[in-house]
């Protein structure tokens, strides 16, 4: 599969293209030509964006995978982004969002570690 960046340079080179020949005097086909690769580059770009929104959305509900964890015991912060392969900072987030929702989580520090622990 190629990259964003590989698409992108061959849209530019394909511009690069167009742009050297309107300078000379182009005739109907070359311009036809020209709009056609274009327009098949930028169908190929709109494809990969597409799949690369597909791989970002969330296979799963990380809110309750959270939730889940912190019901049956008390974790470190640290052990729920290992856990859940999420960053530090996604953790967080989701504990504040569970907050908002209304659920009590109480946060302890301990030589250095946030544990969480979610009040019944």
């Amino acid at each position: 599969m190629k990259t964003l960046a590989k698409i992108h340079e061959e849209l530019a080179l394909e511009l690069k293209k167009y742009d050297y020949k309107v300078s000379e005097k182009v005739n109907f086909e070359d311009r036809k030509t020209a709009l056609k690769s274009i327009t098949a580059l930028n169908l190929k770009l709109k494809t990969f964006r597409e799949e690369v929104k597909l791989q970002r959305q969330p296979r799963f509900n990380r809110k309750q995978q959270v939730l889940d964890l912190l019901t049956k015991d008390i974790h470190s912060i640290n052990e729920l982004c290992t856990k859940l392969n999420i960053s530090n900072r996604n953790v967080s987030s989701i504990i504040c969002y569970l907050k908002t929702d209304g659920y009590k989580i109480t946060s302890t520090r301990v030589g250095g570690e946030t544990f969480l622990e979610l009040n019944k």
